[in-house]
């Protein structure tokens, strides 16, 4: 039975995560509250966003592929994204 034209969501292959925050700030300037934040969105946002995706395959009874894409900063650091850098290290 085709779906097509009906409105209907098909099943879930392939899950991309790559978004995220950035905190520019020197390394002695950054703030508790602004690491939080953004360890907040970019780890947990990741995290949990894979996990929803996990529990779609696994409802679909189908296998799937999650593909997550971080930043340049990941592998190379950059002086006034410290806290971005060691967020996207982890």
């Amino acid at each position: 039975m085709s779906t097509q034209g009906t409105g209907a969501l098909r099943d879930l292959t392939v899950f991309v995560v790559s978004a995220g925050i950035a905190q520019a700030d020197e390394i002695l300037d950054v703030k508790p509250e602004s690491l939080v934040r953004m360890l907040d969105v970019n780890t947990k946002g990741f995290f949990f966003s894979c996990q929803l995706a996990a529990k779609r395959f696994i409802e679909q009874g189908s296998r799937g592929k999650i593909i997550g894409a971080v930043s340049i900063v990941a592998f190379r650091a950059f002086r006034i994204l410290a806290s971005y850098s060691a967020n996207m290290w982890g």
